[in-house]
């Protein structure tokens, strides 16, 4: 534990007991700079949304190309036949 967490940890004991202020402070990041805001998570989650409706696009463009394709080949099989 570094000395500023071991602060805390001293100052919770006699309020809270050992076992929960040990809990408490070892519950806490070591490193308070790497915790994400909410900023982060919805920045990030937007740019996940984009990238997911992106890629949702592009798989309906190639899904209605593909039937298209097959639409047009059934049907030009279907003109060949009946001629």
């Amino acid at each position: 534990m570094d000395a500023r967490r071991w602060r805390l940890y001293e100052m919770l004991k006699p309020k809270l007991d050992e076992e929960p202020a040990r809990e408490l402070v070892l519950a806490l990041p070591a490193q308070p700079s790497e915790l994400v805001t909410k900023d982060y998570l919805s920045s990030q989650l937007t740019t996940l949304e984009a990238r997911v409706v992106d890629r949702l696009t592009w798989r309906m463009i190639t899904v209605m190309g593909a039937w298209s394709v097959m639409v047009s080949s059934a049907w030009a099989v279907v003109l060949a036949v009946l001629r």
